[in-house]
C-alpha cells in the first residue's frame, strides 16, 4: 500500500525520531516539491525537519514534484474554500497524479478536501496505532510518544486522548475486530 505524505506528520514523526515506521507499513511514502522544501526552511533551525529531510536522503520519502498540467488544480485548492497551503494542495493531488487513494495529513480542512475528492486519510497519530498493530511497537513505547507530543503541544488533546484510548485498548488485550472494523477499513487499498 503507498502512501501520499504532507508536511506536518512528517514533522511530528521526525520529532521523535521515528520516520522509520513509514516505510515498514507503506511500500512506498512520497512527497510533493513543496513538503520538500518546507522541510528545508525549517531544517536549519528545527531538528524534527531536519529529520523528515535526511529522510528523503536515505530513499524513506520519495519526492515526486506535481505535473505542470496539474498545478492549476493545486491552485484552486489553495484558493478554497477552504483555502489549502501549498503543500497540503500538491499532496492532494498528487494523490489523484499517482493514482493513491491515501493522505497522511494531519490538517482538518486538507481532510475534508481529501474526504471530498474520495482520497482516505490517516493521521501521525494513527501511524503510532497501526505500528502496533504491526508489532512495530509496543503500546508503552506509543505511550510514550505521544506524552512527548501533549508535552511539545504537538496535538490537540482530544487527539491525543483518542490516540491513547485506542493503545491502552490494546494493551489490555482488546482486539475485537468489530470494535478495530473503522480503523481497519481507513488502511484498505480501494
Amino acid at each position: 500500500m503507498c502512501l501520499v505524505a504532507d508536511t506536518g506528520p512528517l514533522l511530528a514523526l521526525g520529532m521523535i525520531d521515528r520516520l522509520d515506521l513509514l516505510p515498514r507499513l507503506f511500500s512506498a511514502v512520497y512527497i510533493p516539491t513543496e513538503v520538500r522544501r518546507e522541510l528545508e526552511r525549517g531544517a536549519s533551525k528545527y531538528r524534527d525537519a531536519q529529520n523528515a529531510l535526511r529522510s528523503i536522503l536515505e530513499g524513506l520519502l520519495v519526492e515526486v514534484p506535481v505535473e505542470a498540467g496539474l498545478m492549476g488544480e493545486v491552485e484552486r485548492l489553495m484558493m478554497g474554500p477552504p483555502k489549502l497551503g501549498r503543500a497540503q494542495a500538491e499532496a492532494i493531488v498528487l494523490c489523484r497524479q499517482l493514482g493513491i487513494t491515501l493522505l497522511l495529513v494531519d490538517d482538518l480542512d486538507a481532510v475534508k478536501v481529501a474526504h471530498r475528492l474520495g482520497i482516505k486519510v490517516i493521521h501521525g497519530l494513527d501511524i503510532l496505532v497501526r505500528s502496533v498493530e504491526a508489532g512495530l511497537l509496543s503500546s508503552s513505547e506509543a505511550l510514550s510518544y505521544i506524552e512527548r507530543f501533549r508535552r511539545a503541544g504537538e496535538y490537540g488533546e482530544k487527539d491525543l486522548r483518542r490516540a491513547e484510548k485506542r493503545l491502552k485498548c490494546k494493551e489490555g488485550g482488546w482486539h475485537s475486530e468489530g470494535r478495530n472494523k473503522d480503523f481497519h477499513e481507513r488502511f484498505k487499498e480501494p
